[in-house]
């Protein structure tokens, strides 16, 4: 028996540079063309960084898949010259529609932009296309802002398709299975954060921040650096910094309530200062005596004698202060007396979360940027480099294994590590893959069926197959075909 890698028919035409009619400079970094789960995908990457589209101009790309008898287009991709995207904006703003089925319109003088601008799009897959060319037709106008006049047309390459055998065969009795792999959705802006904890001191009753002050310097370094990161960083921009302040509850509510927002201005002032970020970056709170966080702690550390008689008074007594006086009396002040000691100062703290927006990379980007930072790629980007590798290589697993690992609570991305780790029948991997994933689909109800034939279990196996084929799966039709052939000549 033999598990056969997700059916998947790849073209990749990497870093290959087009220039259209000279007064209309686009590139195309990476154009790739292969089919999963019965649909066509083709993926552009497009390059700006030279664009001379005039104002009143625009660059059509429609990518094409045909052969002798038969050709399908995808929607096109419109690139706006900066005039001709003002009228498209005041065109949408009175809700008028063209007649076109258009994937995108972007402006290639948008000076907040990407240099890289990516396409994908999907189609219903048939069997002629295996064998078919995929190009990529452009159109130009240096014309009046009719979406159809004065256009010329050229293909600006054409290359076969080619069919890869999804994996080296694996030898289960001489008998193949399909693995289900998933097309992430594009991630047109990539948003990302980082998130993290400063426990600083101040004198008692002050919002004053004396950055050498205890263990201040350490604390604010940690902050500093991570703003520096970004900040060194041409590819990152930094859209906001949030910053969240509390307190302990000993003294009076209100009072820890304003000492918390007069801290956290003093932290943002600090933080602008010091690394020349503008205020309107902020986003800065302060909310008084933190009782969720202690409740937190108190239900983790389980070896506190006091812990549940604490819960109880802090879940029962909504007055705060009678809350706060009938534990200072619990067990004659032993319990409080820790836990001002050893819970309270984690309670004072500022939760920050530094959030940016990442530019897109090419694959060569991506291939350096994955080895130190893989976060600030998107998962297109990271299937990209994939797809630069063989398909049954240890070099393409890795790359699905570091996205499902970068994004741990990625459904997708977890899915397809699994197929791979499937492939390799790799079970064990394969389990801690597909048991990550929250939403279950049939992708997931196929690979799960194909973890039960690894595992010699043939009837959970037809059961997860079954499921999967009801559900529209093309994999788990074949799968089940296969199996139940194995089973009745058993």
């Amino acid at each position: 028996m033999s598990i056969k890698k997700h059916a998947y028919i790849v073209l990749i035409a990497a870093l290959f540079s087009i220039s259209a009619v000279a007064q209309n400079t686009v590139s195309i970094k990476d154009k790739d063309f292969y089919v999963s789960d019965g649909q066509a995908h083709v993926a552009l990457q497009i390059d700006l960084s030279e664009s001379k589209i005039r104002k009143r101009s625009f660059v059509m790309l429609v990518p094409v898949i045909k052969n002798d008898n038969s050709s399908r287009e995808f929607p096109p991709l419109v690139i706006n010259g900066k005039t001709r995207h003002k009228a498209y904006l005041r065109m949408m703003s009175m809700r008028r529609r063209g007649e076109i089925d258009i994937n995108k319109i972007i402006n290639a003088h948008d000076k907040n932009a990407s240099i890289y601008h990516y396409y994908t799009a999907s189609i219903s897959y048939e069997p002629w296309m295996e064998d078919a060319e995929v190009s990529v037709r452009e159109n130009n106008c240096n014309c009046s802002l009719s979406m159809s006049g004065g256009a010329s047309d050229r293909t600006i390459r054409e290359q076969k398709a080619e069919t890869s055998e999804p994996v080296s065969p694996v030898d289960l009795s001489g008998i193949r299975f399909i693995s289900s792999m998933k097309e992430p959705p594009f991630e047109d802006v990539k948003t990302r954060s980082e998130t993290g904890t400063a426990n600083l001191d101040f004198e008692t009753g002050s919002s004053t921040l004396n950055p050498v002050f205890r263990n201040n310097a350490s604390e604010l370094a940690k902050i500093g650096a991570m703003i520096q990161n970004v900040q060194n960083n041409p590819s990152v921009t930094i859209t906001g910094i949030v910053i969240d302040g509390y307190a302990s509850p000993e003294g009076n509510f209100n009072n820890n309530l304003t000492l918390s927002n007069s801290r956290v201005a003093s932290l943002k002032n600090y933080l602008s200062t010091t690394y020349k970020v503008e205020d309107r970056m902020f986003k800065a709170a302060g909310h008084g005596e933190d009782w969720a966080k202690l409740e937190r702690l108190l239900i983790d550390m389980e070896h506190l004698t006091y812990r549940r008689e604490a819960l109880l008074i802090i879940r029962s007594e909504r007055n705060i202060e009678r809350r706060k006086a009938r534990l200072m009396q619990l067990q004659r002040g032993a319990p409080y007396r820790d836990m001002l000691a050893n819970l309270y100062p984690q309670l004072r703290r500022a939760d920050y979360e530094l959030q940016f927006t990442v530019a897109a990379f090419s694959v060569e980007e991506g291939k350096r940027t994955i080895e130190t930072n893989p976060s600030l790629l998107s998962l297109n980007e990271m299937y990209a480099i994939a797809r630069t590798h063989p398909a049954n290589s240890d070099e393409r697993r890795r790359v699905y294994e570091t996205a499902a690992n970068t994004f741990p609570d990625n459904d997708i991305a977890n899915i397809n590590a699994a197929a791979l780790a499937l492939d390799a029948q790799d079970s064990e991997a394969a389990r801690e893959f597909l048991f990550r994933v929250v939403t279950r689909d049939a992708a997931w109800d196929n690979n799960l069926g194909i973890l039960h034939v690894l595992m010699d279990e043939p009837d959970e196996a037809i059961e997860q197959f079954q499921k999967a084929a009801q559900a529209g799966n093309q994999q788990a039709r074949q799968n089940l075909e296969t199996i139940n052939k194995t089973t009745t000549n058993d």
